[in-house]
């Protein structure tokens, strides 16, 4: 699940879990996930010259996607690293906006369909919007979270990405996390440790067993804080959410953004890089 995003061996009551803490995007193969594949691909072909790593890491982002059945959360994170890859190559500034409106256009352009009917398009579209418009007031907010392992850059995507997305999910599913932000800063720090330790025991694990224990005990972590949280009775919230209330809301999010950002210009605040 954590490396493939392959959820057909995971127990129907596992997944129920990771969805009642909102860690269901740590087994579904999200952006974050991606994002961690792609820096790793990167980081590997670090020694070769910049155009060849480029292109070859070009072709491992578009290899991946193909081995994990090209999902849409997928497919849509790997189309920006590719064109970040490519404006980084040809010396231009790389705009996260413009990359999510080019990789939406080239998924609708073969598939129209998802625009209305997948749901992981809609909700990866839409935690992305999060984590470029609402993330650096989050950051700035919660200036008082350390950034040692990466605690400070896991709390503001969180909220962020939550912030964004919730409206949604509650339309579409009737419920969502309240306590999503705790169990993804006892977990997401350990992510890639464990994807590596995974990665590991499924290429040497045959001829080295000892290798296999650092993957259990990730997972054995993971799944007991996951177990824990999603047992406690107030984890998740239900609401009913229709479309005319969905649409009102997020009309009132780009209002209150828009005010933020020429409150922002008009004291000549930089923006936050995020």
């Amino acid at each position: 699940g954590i490396l493939l995003g392959d959820r057909d061996a995971i127990p129907a009551d596992i997944l129920s879990d990771f969805k009642r803490t909102g860690l269901i995007h740590v087994v579904i193969l999200s952006g974050y996930s991606v994002a961690i594949v792609i820096a790793s691909i990167l980081w590997a072909l670090a020694f070769l010259p910049k155009t060849v790593g480029r292109l070859l890491a070009m072709l491992a982002i578009a290899a991946f996607v193909v081995m994990t059945g090209a999902t849409a959360m997928t497919v849509r994170a790997s189309i920006m690293a590719i064109v970040a890859l490519a404006a980084r190559g040809s010396g231009r500034r790389y705009d996260p906006s413009r990359g999510l409106v080019l990789a939406a256009a080239l998924m609708v352009m073969m598939n129209p369909f998802i625009l209305v009917y997948d749901s992981a398009f809609q909700i990866s579209a839409i935690s992305v919007l999060g984590l470029i418009y609402i993330s650096p007031f989050v950051s700035e907010k919660i200036s008082f979270v350390p950034k040692k392992f990466g605690l400070h850059e896991i709390v503001t995507a969180t909220i962020s990405a939550q912030a964004a997305v919730m409206p949604f999910i509650l339309y579409l599913m009737g419920q969502i996390s309240v306590i999503s932000i705790i169990p993804n800063v006892l977990i997401l720090p350990i992510l890639p440790w464990a994807m590596l330790a995974a990665l590991v025991s499924l290429i040497f694990g045959s001829v080295a067993p000892f290798l296999v224990w650092p993957v259990r005990l990730a997972l054995s972590y993971m799944l007991s804080m996951t177990r824990f949280w999603s047992g406690l009775p107030f984890s998740t919230i239900q609401i009913a959410m229709s479309l005319p209330l969905l649409m009102a809301i997020y009309a009132a999010y780009v209002a209150l953004l828009i005010f933020l950002y020429r409150k922002r210009q008009r004291n000549s605040l930089p923006l936050s890089a995020n």
